[in-house]
């Protein structure tokens, strides 16, 4: 039975995530995806969640392989805190909806997971190898579909720049921000290959600096819609 089965009373709404390095025009394709679509709920991502939904995802903090990667090396405040907003997120996109909507996740377990990895890499430590295999097991459970946004280096360089709000990497030179993006760019290929090893997930490559946000949209719904069946 399918998860959109009407024959089952509901089910999950269809889960996509937006990723991309900074600068790849994330947000502004959310937004137009929003405007063009009234089906598509956006403004889902791991930053600005409701501290009481944090709170009752406190336990995710105490797995004993979380535990275990503490007593080999410490885990920063910075680590433990991604990973309750991580936790926090899951528990919305699993939440049973009626309605056929589609829930637009703009930095969300892929980016939690590629964000961990090229700031704390911990790919020797078993406990926290151990976490991560098991939180992918559960995300790739849930994700549908993930666009995959991106640009030239010169323009994301640009973008990054041009914005009002702050970036740790807005005041380096050129080839410093391009090796930052590259980083980003291969951390998030290991991701979706780890997810697809546990479910099949579809991915929509998309440059934003060959076409307008609203041209995206259109084209992403469409496929989206396809995806999904509908």
């Amino acid at each position: 039975m399918s998860r959109r089965d009407p024959r089952a009373g509901g089910g999950r709404p269809m889960a996509v995530e937006l990723i991309g390095p900074a600068g790849a025009g994330k947000s502004t394709v959310a937004k137009a995806l929003a405007r063009c679509h009234p089906d598509v709920r956006a403004g889902f991502s791991l930053w600005g969640l409701p501290w009481r939904l944090l709170a009752a995802s406190a336990p995710e903090l105490l797995s004993p392989m979380l535990v275990g990667a503490r007593a080999g090396k410490p885990l920063h405040q910075r680590e433990l805190a991604q990973v309750l907003r991580m936790a926090a997120l899951r528990r919305i996109v699993h939440r049973p909806r009626t309605e056929r909507d589609v829930l637009l996740l703009d930095e969300g377990p892929i980016f939690g997971f590629t964000w961990l990895e090229v700031f704390f890499a911990r790919e020797a430590d078993p406990g926290w190898a151990s976490w991560r295999r098991k939180a992918v097991s559960r995300w790739g459970a849930l994700l549908d579909a993930v666009v995959w946004l991106d640009a030239a280096d010169a323009v994301i360089a640009s973008r990054i720049r041009a914005r009002p709000k702050s970036h740790p990497i807005k005041g380096l030179d050129d080839p410093e921000i391009y090796g930052f993006t590259a980083q980003f760019r291969q951390a998030f290929g290991r991701v979706i290959e780890d997810l697809k090893a546990a479910r099949s997930l579809t991915v929509y490559r998309v440059r934003s600096d060959r076409e307008s946000p609203e041209n995206i949209a259109l084209r992403l719904r469409a496929a989206l819609r396809a995806t999904d069946g509908r």
